[in-house]
């Protein structure tokens, strides 16, 4: 999941020009100042609502709900999008706040209160490298794939067709990694309790 965040990611960053340029020519030069930091200050206020949560199992159930919720989101955003329903630059800020979001949020908080939910006897750092490692994988196949193939993008469908491809896979693997994750609690409970009877 994190992998996909990450190509949707890079390629907004890398071609927002084109991207822009595609959806409109007329567009002003503050744009990128204007959505981007619309877009850091929402996700701000949301990240900031994690620490709100003492419990790390509530804290964990609020991530997977926001996660959810941003899938969800580019699902409907892209929705409207396509059929007239919203602007290029309400797409494209709510698009960013879909996936940044999310993006962030595995980054700082995930895994931190995954670690102290569970009792991992671990760190943070070690899966966020390890996502990062096969997150930036997916943005070079992109990159290779652009520059020596003769396929030549249409720079705002591909942007369309990515975030489809991360709203639905990711959806999937929000709901595979809360039944994992869960799972592994409900075993660490029924052990504890086996070996307080013991």
């Amino acid at each position: 999941m994190y992998a996909f965040f990450t190509t949707l990611r890079d390629f907004r960053d890398n071609f927002a020009i084109e991207i822009w340029n595609q959806l409109d020519k007329n567009h002003s030069k503050l744009i990128f100042a204007k959505t981007e930091i619309f877009i850091a200050s929402i996700i701000m206020i949301f990240i900031a609502m994690v620490t709100i949560f003492k419990n790390n199992r509530s804290a964990y159930y609020f991530i997977t709900i926001l996660v959810s919720f941003s899938l969800v989101g580019i699902l409907y955003v892209d929705w409207a999008f396509q059929n007239s329903k919203i602007s290029s630059q309400t797409w494209m800020i709510t698009l960013g706040i879909g996936f940044y979001l999310p993006y962030l949020l595995i980054q700082i908080a995930f895994f931190e209160r995954l670690i102290a939910y569970l009792k991992i006897k671990s760190n943070a750092g070690f899966f966020v490298y390890l996502c990062d490692s096969i997150g930036y994988l997916g943005s070079v196949v992109v990159l290779i794939v652009k520059e020596f193939s003769s396929f030549k993008p249409d720079y705002s469908q591909t942007l369309f067709i990515l975030s489809q491809i991360t709203a639905l896979f990711g959806i999937i693997l929000v709901i595979l990694q809360f039944w994992f994750f869960e799972r592994k609690y409900l075993e660490q409970r029924q052990l504890k309790s086996i070996e307080i009877s013991a």
